[in-house]
């Protein structure tokens, strides 16, 4: 902003010496006074020459840096997007892996339940068979307690017609 209204106000004074310049002419000044004139408009016009090319190249200078700058920029941007990319595909196979590994247990915890009702089932199954055989074994050792008292009894028996028998002199021998 500074440098546009000096130039601006050095415009303004080129115009003004020109204007002068023009009324030397007019009213025919000497020649002197004319290239005195002519010279500083010369040498005001090669001043602003070198402030416009000095100006073009800071602009040209800004322009490279800001290129520069844009390149850059889509130089991350595309490195940012193969990173989002790559992070992409890393979570759709991290997902992946999780659903077949969820599937898996599923098909695991389904295996295991039917294996624990199939063991459920043979245990009631042995269980009730358990059951049956302490029934029999119960009613096997009533019988073998009735068939102790049944030999008892006939131990006894043949005990008493023995001695009933040497008393009557004929003795069993049964």
């Amino acid at each position: 902003k500074i440098t546009e209204i000096a130039d601006k106000r050095r415009i303004k004074d080129l115009v003004n010496l020109c204007n002068e310049f023009f009324n030397l002419i007019d009213t025919k000044l000497n020649n002197d006074e004319a290239k005195q004139i002519i010279q500083t408009l010369e040498n005001e016009n090669k001043s602003l020459q070198d402030d416009c090319k000095g100006l073009g190249e800071k602009l040209k200078s800004t322009d490279d840096r800001i290129k520069n700058l844009l390149e850059e920029c889509e130089n991350q941007t595309d490195q940012y997007e193969n990173i989002i990319m790559q992070k992409d595909d890393e979570i759709q196979e991290l997902c992946s892996s999780l659903t077949q590994l969820k599937e898996d247990k599923e098909t695991e915890t389904h295996t295991l339940q039917n294996e624990l009702e199939e063991t459920t089932a043979q245990i009631n199954l042995y269980h009730t068979k358990v059951i049956e055989l302490e029934k029999q074994l119960s009613k096997l050792e009533e019988d073998k307690t009735g068939l102790q008292i049944t030999i008892h009894g006939l131990q006894k028996c043949i005990e008493d017609k023995n001695k009933t028998e040497q008393l009557n002199g004929n003795p069993c021998t049964e």
